[in-house]
């Protein structure tokens, strides 16, 4: 039987909130938890790994960035950075950044929401919801 759980994109700036804890990074955290509770299909682009970890390791160790990175998405589930999502991505005039780019064609990919703390650079994004994490728990009554 197909798991029928719905499906999130989590976005790069959701995991910096929180490891940050930036403004708002409780609710980035509750978007994170209903993944690793099993209540949504998470996903992350191969992306959002290679950027956690030189964030962590500018402040920590090699070993422990690279550990508290795979902690940290271990609920997830990775779509791979292959040639189409970047042929993909670099042909997208709707984004002024590659990256957020990077972000949409491996949502569209998994066939998920986006969640976002920056719903601005998806302004032009369309086949696909872009929620923020206030959004998203609302909507799911989280």
């Amino acid at each position: 039987m197909a798991d029928e759980r719905p499906r999130i994109l989590v976005d790069i700036n959701i995991f910096i909130d929180i490891i940050e804890k930036r403004r708002d990074w409780q609710n980035s955290l509750a978007v994170v938890t209903a993944v690793d509770r099993g209540s949504f299909q998470g996903y992350i682009s191969a992306l959002t790994k290679i950027i956690l970890y030189f964030r962590r390791a500018r402040i920590r160790s090699d070993a422990v960035a690279r550990t508290e990175v795979k902690d940290i998405v271990a609920s997830f589930n990775l779509i791979p950075l292959n040639e189409s999502i970047l042929n993909e991505a670099f042909a997208d005039t709707n984004f002024e950044d590659v990256e957020d780019a990077v972000q949409f064609h491996s949502a569209l990919w998994a066939e998920g929401t986006i969640i976002t703390r920056n719903k601005v650079d998806y302004k032009r994004a369309k086949k696909i919801r872009i929620l923020t994490p206030e959004e998203f728990l609302a909507e799911h009554k989280l």
